[in-house]
């Protein structure tokens, strides 16, 4: 025995390396505890915790994940999906130390989710909104964003999804540099918004991120049909990405106005601040907020893609703005650094 408190990190839905869980929450707990991280998989560069990996379809990982909960062979457990709460509430029945991380605005999300029949939402949304009252009266909570605050009843700890520590120049575009976005590939994020956006513009668009490939093979046919340059170059590790995504003209965030984004901060607007490049996004609340005290970010209609298509043409030919953009880098990622001694403050209080 070492002395040092047992943290169990469990998801059954995120990818091993999800930034706010593997980059950030773990890269902070694992030099003050003995992190266990109960994953779908092993993540890049698992030094420094353990890795317990989960099987099989997401029903079973899930109930799995209940029963290491149940077990309570940790001394604080960390979960970061909203279906792991109905296990998570059997184990603070037993006295088992729990804190539910809330990445969403989970009843928004559901909302607006199209693999829900419409008509079927409103009971789904007024289930899960239940399940995570009753969580909150048991167990802690802390919160990705303080909007999600609207979700829950109480005040929480906000641990923004800001930046973990990143050491990348900024890099000068090459002949084969584009349009780039990071993160999730969705409809709901824009995706084929931003392929109308670039047709006729000559420019190449790198998407980096998961894509199911349903929608990658539509993606790729309507790349084909527009004449644009398109690579999916799928899940790529944190700090892999944001180098493979420096050198290009400019970042995007074409989010459509969803109820789910709406008044997120999309955590995209800083890591291509961070890393130097300019930035073109959708006009959304909780996006216009953090826009305003970034260098080099455009604001477009959610949706419109002429007005992106502009304003993108507008970016990558302003020559000067890059500089000033990569001028701003370290006052960008100093103000906006994830908090890791508040986070293990708030987890060595826990417990005791």
């Amino acid at each position: 025995m070492n002395g040092r408190r047992r943290v169990l990190v469990a998801s059954s839905v995120h990818p091993p390396d999800d930034p706010r869980i593997r980059w950030k929450l773990i890269e902070s707990l694992r030099s003050d505890f003995d992190v266990i991280y109960s994953t779908r998989g092993i993540p890049s560069d698992p030094m420094g915790f353990e890795v317990r990996v989960l099987s099989g379809g997401r029903i079973r990982r899930t109930a799995a994940t209940w029963w290491r909960l149940v077990r309570g062979q940790y001394d604080v457990a960390s979960i970061h999906d909203p279906e792991l709460l109905p296990g998570a509430i059997a184990a603070r029945l037993l006295g088992r130390t729990i804190v539910f991380d809330m990445h969403e605005d989970i009843v928004a999300q559901i909302r607006s989710r199209k693999k829900i029949p419409r008509f079927l939402r409103p009971v789904v949304a007024h289930g899960v909104g239940w399940i995570v009252a009753v969580s909150e009266r048991l167990m802690a909570f802390t919160l990705a964003e303080d909007g999600y605050h609207r979700a829950v009843n109480k005040p929480h700890p906000v641990f923004a999804n800001f930046l973990p520590r990143i050491s990348l120049d900024p890099r000068t575009p090459t002949p084969a540099s584009g349009v780039v976005y990071l993160g999730d590939i969705t409809e709901a994020r824009g995706a084929a918004v931003l392929i109308d956006a670039l047709e006729g513009t000559g420019l190449g668009l790198h998407l980096v991120g998961r894509c199911a490939d349903e929608l990658a093979g539509r993606l790729r046919k309507q790349a084909d049909l527009a004449d644009v340059d398109l690579t999916l170059h799928g899940f790529v590790p944190h700090a892999d990405a944001l180098a493979l995504i420096a050198h290009h003209h400019v970042g995007v965030s074409p989010l459509l106005d969803e109820p789910n984004y709406r008044e997120s901060l999309p955590t995209k607007l800083l890591e291509y601040a961070a890393i130097g490049l300019p930035v073109v996004a959708s006009d959304l609340p909780g996006t216009r907020v953090i826009a305003e005290d970034l260098v080099g970010v455009e604001l477009v209609a959610p949706g419109d893609a002429n007005a992106l298509r502009v304003a993108i043409e507008s970016v990558v030919d302003d020559v000067s703005l890059r500089q000033r953009v990569a001028n701003d880098v370290q006052r960008v990622r100093q103000k906006y650094q994830w908090p890791a001694a508040e986070v293990v403050d708030f987890y060595a209080s826990l417990g005791r």
